[in-house]
C-alpha cells in the first residue's frame, strides 16, 4: 500500500509514556515513525503523530516530544487537549490554555514541522476528510 499520510500516534511525552501507554514505547514510536519516512514507497507520503495534553506533562516535555518528532522528519503534528472518556481513564491533571497550544504550534514549526494542528479540540483525526 502506498497511503499519502501514515500515522502512528506518539501519545504523551517519554516520561510519561509507561503510566498511558501500557504496550507500547516511546523509543519504539519514534523508530516506526522513523522506519516510514525513510523506507516509504510514495516520495509524497506525509508522516504524522499526536500528543495528547492535560495528562501531567511539562511544558519543556511536550518541547522535548515535538523535537523528538522533528528529527524524525515528521510533517504533522497534532496537539489536543485530554479528555477522560470514562471513570476508568486516567484523570485530566489540567486543561491547557489556548496561548500554550499555539506556543506549541510555533514551536513545531521552528522546528521544521510542515503542519501543527493545535487546540483544545484537536484531535487525531483532525482533517481527515481533508
Amino acid at each position: 500500500s502506498q497511503p499519502e499520510i501514515f500515522n502512528h500516534n506518539i501519545e504523551t511525552v517519554r516520561e510519561l509514556t509507561p503510566r498511558v501507554r501500557h504496550k507500547a514505547t516511546y523509543e519504539r514510536t519514534l523508530s516506526i515513525l522513523g522506519y516510514a519516512k525513510k523506507k516509504r514507497k510514495n516520495p509524497k507520503m506525509l508522516v504524522k503523530s499526536g500528543i495528547m495534553v492535560g495528562l501531567g506533562e511539562t511544558q519543556l516535555q511536550v518541547e522535548q516530544t515535538i523535537k523528538d518528532l522533528a528529527d524524525i522528519k515528521c510533517d504533522i503534528i497534532t496537539i489536543g487537549q485530554y479528555l477522560q472518556a470514562n471513570q476508568n481513564k486516567l484523570l485530566v491533571k489540567a486543561f491547557i490554555h489556548p496561548t500554550e497550544f499555539e506556543a506549541y504550534a510555533t514551536y513545531g514549526y521552528a522546528h521544521g514541522i510542515k503542519h501543527m494542528y493545535c487546540g483544545p479540540f484537536v484531535r487525531s483525526s483532525y482533517n481527515a476528510n481533508l
